[in-house]
């Protein structure tokens, strides 16, 4: 008879798409992986988005740091509700 597979957290598949998973954590997740393609997929889409974000640029800081800062619109802050003296 054979016992249902449960899927691995989603912090453990991180973790071996990740090469981060040691000892029982790894053997356990490479062996649900071996039966699992849902498992597989997301390890696979961890592994991409990783490897997309490595190769994505640093943002620039403005020549201007000021004038960045100046020229940003200001936030309005809003309140709900009004406050009540006793």
């Amino acid at each position: 008879m054979r016992f249902p597979s449960f899927h691995p957290a989603n912090g453990e598949l991180q973790r071996f798409a990740d090469g981060e998973s040691e000892g029982s954590e790894r053997e356990r997740v490479t062996r649900h992986l071996a039966s699992c393609t849902e498992c597989r997929a997301l390890v696979s889409f961890i592994r991409d988005v990783a490897a997309k974000a490595r190769n994505l640029d640093a943002p620039r800081a403005p020549a201007e740091p000021r004038a960045a800062a100046l020229a940003a619109p200001l936030r309005t802050v809003r309140r709900f509700g009004r406050i009540r003296r006793c």
